[in-house]
């Protein structure tokens, strides 16, 4: 029960402080935190969303977001931090398309790989496990000792 109440806890500290500090990118640089808002909406809906303890899926999708979010940073940087170029390149499609299927693409290689990775690795022990059994079943013959009686499977 305590460790819940401190998780729980711990959950709201987080929240709190990037609330805070969203707070402050706000008034130190509005165009960027807008830019980074729209931006990065899949993100912060991950975030929101996930449950799980240490956020895996939350992080997978605003790792690969940053990837599809920097270059349009750079270009509002360097023009100057203004709300028109903020403004421009929050409704370009072809920019949001790139952030937020970046983000989709982060969220479902954290769900797909874990499945294709265990399917290889069941493959995998099956095929080992059929060796054995035949190298087993031969020994038996070349040995002469009675078969041994398992469980089917």
């Amino acid at each position: 029960m305590a460790a819940k109440a401190a998780t729980a806890h711990a959950g709201r500290a987080s929240l709190w402080f990037w609330g805070l500090a969203f707070s402050l990118l706000m008034v130190a640089a509005a165009p960027v935190a807008a830019l980074l808002g729209i931006l990065l909406a899949p993100s912060i809906a991950t975030r929101a969303l996930d449950r799980s303890p240490k956020h895996e899926l939350s992080h997978a999708v605003l790792l690969f977001g940053g990837v599809g979010v920097a270059r349009p940073l750079v270009r509002l940087l360097s023009s100057g931090m203004e709300w028109a170029p903020a403004i421009g390149l929050a409704s370009d499609a072809g920019i949001l398309a790139i952030a937020w299927s970046s983000q989709i693409l982060g969220g479902l290689l954290m769900e797909i790989v874990p499945l294709i990775a265990r399917i290889i690795l069941e493959r995998r022990l099956k095929l080992h496990v059929a060796q054995l059994t035949a190298t087993r079943a031969t020994l038996e013959t070349e040995w002469g000792a009675p078969p041994r009686v398992t469980a089917p499977d």
